[in-house]
């Protein structure tokens, strides 16, 4: 089963940890300016679609968890054209280290389908927001 997710109001979980909090990613284009569609002999079925978390594995700090601690933390990602992470950076902290920490890592193990803009695949960046 394939997961994915599209636009701000989107949200996809998987909860793979305990169930101390809900656990939610948001993937949030950065760029909202749509590109035109250029019209050429080459066609594809979805000629522009936005870059999509398709699985992402989460987990809570000990610590936090035991101090029934949570929080929201939002990373800025960068994305290659074949959906490889190959950055991501603290845009908001949560308030907790820990919890930082743990959607940084939540960030570098989720697996990301590439933006399309025009039939092809391109690099992108997204606001990546985690919340324990």
């Amino acid at each position: 089963m394939k997961h994915s997710l599209f636009g701000v109001a989107g949200i996809m979980c998987m909860a793979l940890c305990a169930p101390a909090a809900a656990q939610t990613v948001r993937l949030m284009p950065i760029d909202t300016v749509q590109p035109p569609t250029i019209v050429n002999a080459r066609t594809c079925a979805r000629p522009n679609a936005e870059a999509a978390v398709d699985f992402a594995l989460f987990d809570t700090p000990t610590i936090a968890m035991e101090q029934g601690v949570s929080g929201v933390t939002t990373l800025r990602i960068s994305l290659n054209d074949t959906g490889a992470l190959t950055g991501a950076s603290l845009v908001q902290s949560s308030g907790n280290m820990w919890i930082d920490r743990s959607a940084m890592n939540t960030a570098y193990t989720s697996a990301f389908t590439p933006k399309i803009q025009n039939c092809s695949r391109v690099a992108s960046a997204y606001l990546y927001q985690v919340s324990y």
